[in-house]
């Protein structure tokens, strides 16, 4: 039995439908002709982390969320006025050329990106004339995805697989993650919208195997798919509230922009949700940028609101050392989406546990700590009620000075403690 196959049997629990609104086109591994609808210009939403001395936020939620930036501090400067320096306007936007690699527009292929691109597709063959007429659409089309469409997801597989048993898939038995790109967007179905799902389905499946190879360091196409099939489940890709409701609101809200006419311009709509942020950060910087765009909540200071709702992600700022990093939230960044990570944990924690790699000590409270055991370049992991997720460092000898403070006052779990939660872990239960 072929990889394709095997992993095809991860998802034997979802009903097989057709592909919306037409059967799916016959594409072979050796057809790399991309699809209709461009996604050059994809909102990062994806993975990152917990400072060490972040430890008193919420539980984290995350689909998509990334490091963007990462700022020197001073001790005093420890607020940002809200919205305040840098009134300097972005000139020319249509003519910057955005410099982003093609990892950079799968890592930023999150849950808004792909209602855009259903939006605008969806558009060419209805023309909607209103934003309730263009959002209601959208949404019966994502509810009948729920939790995952078989027939799309699958041919997303086929195409992981096709990728992982490439002569450029390992190189020096490494995993070699640039050999995915080229497959991200090879997909044919017959409505364009359903290719927009396709790359969606993709970008989960390639960020949730960097994911885990940042700590399990794979060397072959085998170990992956072992992986995979310990963890990944249909509810994986489901959409969740958040990043619907900035969609709506950016829909609704801008209607008049990006509607001129009552009639939706491709252009102005990617504009108005992607383009001008992306630019603002590539011409000003991120810091900048939000101080420019965004406003500062009034309770959790270290979450930042765009201030045309849609126009942006919300993002995270954490203090690691003397340097400021934000994280982009794939949600409000407050309660379980102060840690943008927690999905992609809680899947990856199951293979985290039967690591050989790591011990784990724990407290009275019940908190873990992964520590690795032998290589310091391994990442670092930290889970407990109130957030969890890899553990961000300055250095190596910061990452060494912390783990050996912190693992006073707790316990080596043992391996019958590391087995009862991998029954906690198993994919039925994550989810």
């Amino acid at each position: 039995m072929n990889l394709l196959e095997i992993l095809k049997k991860i998802f034997s629990c979802v009903i097989p439908q057709a592909a919306s609104e037409g059967d799916m086109d016959s594409v072979s591994p050796s057809d790399k002709t991309n699809d209709t609808v461009s996604a050059d210009d994809a909102e990062v939403e994806d993975m990152d982390s917990v400072s060490p001395s972040d430890k008193t936020n919420d539980a984290a939620s995350a689909d998509d969320a990334e490091v963007e930036d990462m700022d020197p501090i001073s001790p005093s400067d420890k607020t940002n006025d809200t919205a305040s320096a840098d009134n300097a306007e972005v000139e020319g936007i249509q003519s910057v050329v955005l410099k982003r690699s093609k990892a950079e527009v799968i890592e930023g292929y999150g849950q808004v990106r792909t209602m855009a691109d259903i939006l605008i597709s969806m558009n060419d063959q209805y023309h909607f004339h209103s934003s309730e007429e263009a959002v209601a659409a959208v949404m019966k089309f994502i509810g009948s995805q729920s939790p995952c469409h078989f027939a799309i997801s699958g041919k997303a597989f086929h195409f992981i697989a096709d990728a992982l048993y490439s002569s450029k898939a390992f190189v020096d038995r490494r995993l070699n993650k640039d050999a995915f790109l080229d497959n991200f967007t090879i997909s044919q179905f017959e409505k364009n919208w359903d290719n927009a799902m396709y790359r969606y389905y993709y970008a989960k499946i390639w960020k949730l195997i960097c994911y885990f190879d940042e700590f399990r360091r794979y060397t072959s196409p085998g170990q992956i798919y072992r992986d995979l099939k310990k963890t990944i489940s249909p509810e994986y890709f489901g959409y969740r509230g958040y990043p619907q409701h900035f969609f709506r609101c950016a829909i609704e809200e801008a209607w008049e922009k990006i509607a001129p006419n009552n009639s939706i311009d491709p252009v102005l709509l990617d504009k108005y949700m992607f383009r001008n942020h992306e630019v603002a950060i590539q011409t000003l910087g991120l810091e900048a940028t939000i101080r420019k765009d965004f406003v500062q909540d009034y309770c959790h200071t270290d979450v930042y609101f765009p201030q045309k709702v849609g126009s942006a992600p919300v993002y995270i700022e954490r203090i690691v050392g003397n340097r400021r990093m934000f994280l982009k939230s794939c949600g409000e960044g407050k309660g379980p989406n102060n840690n943008p990570e927690l999905l992609e944990f809680n899947i990856a924690c199951r293979l985290l546990l039967e690591d050989s790699k790591y011990d784990i000590w724990e407290d009275k409270n019940q908190s873990m700590l992964f520590v690795p055991k032998e290589d310091i370049s391994l990442p670092a992991y930290y889970c407990s009620y109130y957030s969890c997720g890899k553990i961000l460092f300055e250095g190596n000898d910061h990452k060494k000075e912390f783990l050996k403070e912190g693992i006073k006052g707790r316990q080596l779990m043992n391996e019958n403690g590391r087995k009862d939660l991998i029954k906690h872990f198993s994919h039925e239960n994550i989810q």
